[in-house]
């Protein structure tokens, strides 16, 4: 899934099975602080279930913990684009 934010692409390849994330790649041209963010991100959605209510879950989470910040794209960005959410652009 390709999904753009206000400023950036979020790009997301993820691998499903039995309704659980067992492998996903987020890559973009957004920026996130610390750069070592996103790999965090990335584990802590393996095994979790393929819907729109438990990424949120697992990305409101992620922010919470890691304190990340992601200029111009917002935690519901993410949401949607690691969903699988298209939108207009």
């Amino acid at each position: 899934n390709v999904y753009k934010a206000q400023k950036g692409l979020i790009r997301v390849s993820k691998i499903v099975e039995n309704e659980k994330i067992i492998e996903i790649r987020i890559t973009g041209d957004f920026f996130i602080y610390p750069e070592t963010a996103l790999e965090i991100l990335e584990n802590m959605l393996v095994n979790v279930k393929d819907t729109k209510e438990d990424i949120e879950t697992v990305v409101n989470n992620f922010f919470k913990v890691t304190k990340a910040q992601t200029p111009f794209v917002s935690k519901n960005d993410f949401v949607l684009a690691i969903a699988g959410v298209e939108n207009e652009g």
